[in-house]
């Protein structure tokens, strides 16, 4: 038995994600962390407020759809999803084909963002919210069905 996707018509959410590369530079006296940007479409978003006994989950909830969901670089390539630990560890060249979600590290925007790293608030900009939790869950066939992934 095969589990059932919805399809794109009912997934009208999009989001820029920013991948932390695991590198960083200097910039003004400090480390400035690098980021590689997506843009993922058909989705699903949701403003939240969701608690697992003490802890909260955050403030923002998506679900990405493997195989339903769209993944691409800015450049419009197609990329693929790799653990966190595979992202971090490839070579930089690779990483701008590939996407993950990392709690703590990688943040996401709603819509098509311009900008090439993420905002955290302030008065004049967007936030944009980091990831904090991430839930796999898998099909009937073992295989990642969906992501839901909280932010704050």
């Amino acid at each position: 038995m095969v589990s059932r996707k919805p399809s794109r018509a009912v997934l009208p959410h999009a989001i820029t994600l920013w991948n932390w590369t695991g590198k960083g530079e200097v910039g003004n006296g400090s480390k400035v962390r690098q980021y590689n940007k997506v843009y993922v479409k058909y989705m699903r978003c949701d403003e939240t407020n969701s608690l697992a006994g003490t802890v909260n989950l955050g403030n923002l909830y998506f679900e990405i759809y493997n195989g339903v969901s769209e993944v691409r670089n800015p450049d419009g390539a197609l990329c693929s999803y790799v653990p966190p630990h595979v992202y971090l560890n490839a070579p930089e060249s690779r990483q701008k084909t590939l996407w993950t979600l990392n709690m703590d590290d990688d943040f996401f925007g709603i819509g098509a963002i311009a900008d090439e790293n993420p905002s955290t608030g302030g008065e004049r900009n967007r936030k944009d919210y980091i990831i904090n939790n991430v839930d796999a869950k898998t099909g009937f066939d073992g295989s990642v069905h969906h992501w839901e992934v909280y932010g704050r």
